[in-house]
């Protein structure tokens, strides 16, 4: 079993709406000093959220 973020799951599955939501929520200034890019957090197998929407051929 893989750890998926929320971004991967919704990529998966093609959630365009979830998707936006995310990305513009990342956006958004943190006190987070660890404040990592979330299009490029990779789950236990060591893909992106990019590569899970490729992966279920998810085109938009």
């Amino acid at each position: 079993m893989t750890t998926d973020t929320a971004l991967h799951e919704a990529a998966a599955n093609g959630n365009l709406e979830t998707i936006k939501l995310l990305v513009e929520y990342d956006k958004e200034p943190s006190n987070d000093v660890e404040n990592t890019e979330f299009l490029e957090d990779i789950n236990d197998e060591g893909e992106t959220p990019l590569f899970k929407a490729a992966a279920y051929g998810r085109k938009k």
